[in-house]
């Protein structure tokens, strides 16, 4: 009896790993620079970082006037100091835009990931792969393309619909 009971349950259990392995897979793509380029966040961080691009610009404008006018005035140490402060201003203000740029790129990347996670578990996707256009996906039937639906689906979600 117990060698029955086991052949049974084994058959039962390969019939089950049988079934399972031969569900249809679904099984598709997005690019991610599309995704990317068209999400929202990172459109609206752009803006952001334009807006102080042209905050800083004209901050460092200012100073590269002042430096001009102490030259033409012959104010040699005051133009120094002057000139010291400017090289640091422009270091400062681009080691703050990198890190800025870094912390966005996470935030976005971030959002995106737990969005195309959740997509794929409302659309039934088994695997959704990430084309990025450097060979890890040499070709996709555009059958299986689901960047627009994808980029839809986070903006829906950022903005709360």
């Amino acid at each position: 009896m117990l060698i029955y009971l086991s052949v049974v349950l084994s058959i039962g259990a390969f019939a089950f790993s049988a079934f399972t392995f031969q569900k249809e897979k679904h099984i598709y793509f997005v690019n991610n620079g599309k995704l990317y380029d068209n999400f929202k966040l990172k459109i609206e961080y752009e803006s952001q970082i334009k807006t102080i691009r042209s905050q800083r610009k004209n901050m460092i404008d200012s100073i590269e006037l002042t430096l001009r006018q102490l030259e033409l005035q012959n104010r040699n140490d005051e133009f120094k100091i002057a000139q010291g402060y400017y090289i640091e201003k422009v270091k400062k203000f681009e080691e703050e835009e990198e890190v800025l740029i870094q912390e966005y790129n996470q935030q976005i990347w971030k959002r995106l990931n737990q969005y195309a996670v959740d997509f794929s578990k409302e659309k039934g996707i088994d695997i959704l792969l990430g084309a990025s256009g450097d060979g890890n996906l040499l070709h996709a039937d555009d059958q299986i393309d689901m960047t627009k639906e994808l980029i839809a689906y986070a903006n829906n979600r950022y903005a709360g619909k």
